[in-house]
């Protein structure tokens, strides 16, 4: 009986060894053509756009070939929240694929650059993926090494227009307003419609540790208006103001050396205007030198698709 116990012992440990052995077990040995996959980022937001750069290694001894497209190449990723957009769309009849065999020679490396969107529902955290290419026309996807990243959820930044009001409260900024509008019914008689002039005064009334409050007023007859500037926007934010270069900008004998932002908005105060429900296109040059930073403001406005508006604030001087 002892004999026959000793010997069932025997046989379970050493199945469990075979077990353990087979988990603990290198993988299988790589392919003659191994992927790697290298992203321009390691920590993403939801709704950001990425790069990977990818290359295809040939780890054999031999001249190995892949199928090479002329367009989109199919490539995917084995995570939902990190798509790389292929083509042809489902359903969609796109231009025709054509192939090349590229050869790539034993410890040569063959790379490609995929563009890649983090869904705007990503969930916040670590994330493990994998990029897929399929390296011969119809086959299979060939995987890549894992890639590690970080979604983080988006954090508001820092906005510029708050930041050249700051600490001036009660301060005025006075622009002259040269508004010009095209198209919508013919003018009777023909011609243009003629350009109006107009001075607007901006006041800082308010400048919290949140936002600005700035009054608006366009004259005796118009009642003022109130332009709340945040301290921080989220960047995807249309009101964010993106940088868009530097230009020097004279107004009389004074040349301002200037940023240049651009950013939408739907404030009436703004505006100048109720936008019915439109957002207005605004370009805004700020430098030092002037209440509240802002040199010059151009804001564009498209009604029902006939009426275009481009309304110009530019600074007025102080003859101190």
């Amino acid at each position: 009986m002892f004999g026959i116990k000793a010997v069932l012992v025997a046989f379970v440990v050493c199945v469990l060894g075979v077990a353990a052995g087979a988990q603990n077990a290198a993988p299988d040995a790589a392919g003659p053509l191994v992927i790697t996959a290298v992203p321009d980022a390691t920590t993403v937001h939801p709704g950001d756009a990425l790069k990977f750069d990818v290359a295809i290694k040939n780890v054999s001894k031999d001249e190995q070939r892949i199928d090479v497209p002329n367009i989109v190449w199919a490539a995917a990723t084995d995570v939902p929240a990190i798509t790389i957009p292929g083509w042809p769309a489902r359903g969609g009849i796109g231009p025709a694929v054509t192939y090349q065999s590229v050869a790539i020679a034993p410890g040569e490396t063959y790379k490609r650059t995929w563009s890649a969107n983090v869904s705007a529902t990503a969930e916040v955290g670590d994330v493990t993926l994998r990029v897929g290419v399929p390296l011969k026309r119809g086959g299979e996807r060939t995987w890549s090494a894992p890639v590690k990243l970080t979604i983080a959820a988006k954090e508001a930044a820092a906005n510029p227009l708050y930041a050249a009001w700051k600490g001036q409260e009660g301060k005025t900024a006075t622009y002259t307003r040269m508004e010009r509008i095209s198209g919508g019914a013919p003018i009777p008689g023909g011609g243009e419609r003629a350009a109006t002039m107009q001075t607007v005064v901006f006041t800082a009334s308010k400048i919290t540790a949140d936002q600005a409050e700035i009054t608006v007023t366009t004259g005796a007859n118009t009642p003022a208006e109130t332009l709340a500037i945040p301290a921080t926007i989220m960047p995807d934010d249309p009101a964010y103001p993106k940088p868009a270069g530097t230009e020097e900008l004279k107004i009389g004998d004074k040349t301002f050396a200037c940023t240049k932002y651009t950013y939408t908005t739907n404030s009436r105060a703004e505006m100048g205007r109720d936008g019915q429900g439109l957002r207005g296109r605004v370009t805004v040059w700020v430098a030092d030198g002037v209440p509240g930073g802002i040199v010059q403001r151009k804001i564009s406005l498209t009604i029902r698709v006939t009426y275009d508006i481009t309304d110009t604030l530019q600074t007025v001087l102080s003859k101190n």
